[in-house]
C-alpha cells in the first residue's frame, strides 16, 4: 500500500501563488464575521439619552435645588385626595436617589412622637 501524504502551508514570505501551485486541494472559504450591537444596549443607550434631554429641559423650566441628606427642609405638598389642600411636612432628608426625571428624596419626620418616613420626587 502506497501512502500519501498532503501537506498545506501558509507563508506570508515569497510568492502566493508558488504556494497554491504545491497545494493540489484549495482552501476553504472563511467567512468574516459580521459584527452588531446587542438591540437591548443601544435601545437603552438612547432612553438614556431622552432622559438626560428631559432632566435638561426640566432644568431650564424650574430650579431645582441641590437637597443633600442631613439637611431639614420643610415641603408644602398639595394633595388632591384631601381636596387640594396644601400640607405642610418638616424633617430631616436622610436619602437622595438620582434617577434623571424620577429623582426622588426620602424625609424622616415625627408625627405625635412616631417617626415616619416619607418619600417625595423632585
Amino acid at each position: 500500500m502506497k501512502s500519501t501524504i498532503i501537506s498545506r502551508s501558509i507563508t506570508t514570505i515569497g510568492n502566493y501563488d508558488s504556494s497554491l501551485k504545491d497545494n493540489p486541494a484549495p482552501l476553504p472559504d472563511v467567512v468574516s464575521r459580521i459584527k452588531f450591537k446587542r438591540l437591548d444596549k443601544t435601545a437603552r443607550n438612547i432612553m438614556q439619552i431622552l432622559d438626560q434631554e428631559a432632566v435638561e429641559e426640566v432644568k431650564a423650566q424650574r430650579e431645582i435645588p441641590e437637597i443633600k441628606p442631613g439637611y431639614i427642609i420643610q415641603l408644602k405638598v398639595e394633595t388632591p385626595e384631601n381636596k387640594r389642600r396644601i400640607s405642610t411636612f418638616k424633617g430631616i432628608v436622610i436619602a437622595r436617589r438620582n434617577a434623571g426625571l424620577n429623582t426622588t428624596i426620602r424625609l424622616r419626620r415625627l408625627i405625635t412622637g412616631i417617626g415616619v418616613k416619607s418619600l417625595f420626587p423632585l
